[in-house]
């Protein structure tokens, strides 16, 4: 058994030194609000494909990422300005089968893939699917208060 042996507190004092930029009222980041209503397509349903980057509907080449039906909501996304608009909204295409007239003769109608360009958006956590052909951008400096 060891003997125990009193040792006298003792306090340390350091002075505060901030680091180098301390910032409580917002870094002055410039943020850009993209604003869309969810309603490509009107109420019908689409398959949905990302663009390889051509511009050119080819469902051999563009990525299938699933159904789609328009909810009709508008939704608002806030990003840091500089984010590129094709991360976050990649360009894609809505397309369905549609019956349509295709001239005279014995088989007048016939079903064509009729296609729509459109803007993809996954959602906040990328599981959903919206499809938009317009967006509205606006841009704004955030202003924090600490009241």
């Amino acid at each position: 058994m060891g003997k125990k042996v009193y040792g006298k507190p003792l306090m340390f004092m350091e002075k505060f030194v901030p680091q180098e930029y301390c910032a409580p009222c917002g870094d002055g980041t410039t943020m850009v609000t993209y604003n869309f209503k969810c309603d490509a397509g009107g109420g019908s349903s689409y398959n949905v494909y990302i663009d390889n980057g051509d511009g050119i509907f080819d469902s051999r080449d563009d990525s299938y990422i699933g159904n789609f039906y328009a909810c009709r909501s508008s939704h608002s996304v806030t990003v840091p300005k500089g984010q590129s608009i094709d991360n976050i909204f990649p360009k894609g295409f809505i397309g369905r089968n549609e019956l349509q007239y295709v001239g005279p003769g014995l088989f007048d109608w016939d079903y064509v893939y009729v296609t729509t360009p459109v803007r993809v958006w996954r959602g906040d956590y990328g599981d959903n699917i919206h499809c938009s052909t317009t967006l509205q951008e606006s841009e704004y400096t955030p202003h924090y208060s600490l009241s």
